[in-house]
């Protein structure tokens, strides 16, 4: 009995899948004219093919199980995004806010520049 008659684990699963992607990089990145490295990769691709291919169908089923992961964090990171850009429009329009009531109160004042544009700061005898 051969190793790839033997169901592996996810573990094992998954660093093959890996081991696939970075030789099929390396036989990209290797020039034609070194054949023996070329070769040699092509060869340890062909054999982690074959071991992936034998493989029963429910180990295979952990690859787009894990792609599904992937989209879920993917998504709860864009919930997140989300979140974060909220409460940064809610304190931006409570600091507009915490700005007015300053010059309300005669602590700051509005300062326009000669370009036309406003700047806020603490009156000096307020501080």
């Amino acid at each position: 009995m051969t190793r790839t008659d033997l169901a592996m684990n996810p573990a094992e699963y998954q660093s093959l899948l890996s081991e696939r992607s970075s030789l099929e990089r390396m036989i990209a990145d290797t020039p034609p004219d070194e054949v023996i490295d070329l070769r040699s990769l092509q060869v340890r691709l062909e054999i982690v093919n074959d071991q992936l291919a034998a493989q029963p169908k429910e180990t295979r089923l952990i690859k787009e199980e894990s792609e599904m992961s992937e989209q879920t964090y993917n998504l709860l990171g864009l919930v997140l995004l989300i979140l974060v850009l909220a409460t940064c429009f809610c304190v931006a329009a409570q600091r507009d806010d915490l700005k007015k009531q300053a010059v309300q109160r005669g602590c700051a004042e509005w300062v326009v520049k000669y370009d036309g544009s406003t700047s806020w700061r603490w009156k000096e005898e307020a501080k």
